[in-house]
């Protein structure tokens, strides 16, 4: 645990990058949360032809920010440890984890908008 913390120190731009993704799950997750709390159904998955496609309750809400953060964690550190290895590949997969979360976050604000 304390490598984990040296690295985010030593490797700055991908402990900054995992900071900010996980950030921005985490808000996106608590805040539809909070916008949704109350609802026995949200819709989570929306089509101009068909229509709603999928309807699913707040579990499924907290499963998506769960899973959100999982992976955007895991991104994080495996951009850290490519890091040491190689600074391409290592900025690379720390900023595709940012990206990530950048677009979990637009998944959140997109089930609370057609709720």
């Amino acid at each position: 645990m304390r490598e984990t913390f040296a690295k985010l120190v030593r490797y700055k731009w991908a402990g900054i990058s995992l900071a900010l993704a996980a950030t921005l799950v985490l808000t996106g997750w608590i805040w539809a949360f909070v916008r949704l709390y109350g609802l026995s159904q949200i819709t989570v998955h929306f089509n101009d032809y068909v229509g709603i496609n999928r309807v699913a309750g707040i579990t499924d809400l907290h499963a998506f920010g769960v899973l959100g953060l999982i992976i955007v964690t895991v991104n994080g550190l495996i951009g850290m440890a490519l890091e040491e290895r190689d600074w391409f590949f290592g900025k690379l997969a720390a900023f595709s984890g940012l990206i990530l979360g950048i677009l979990i976050f637009i998944g959140f604000m997109v089930i609370m908008s057609i709720n």
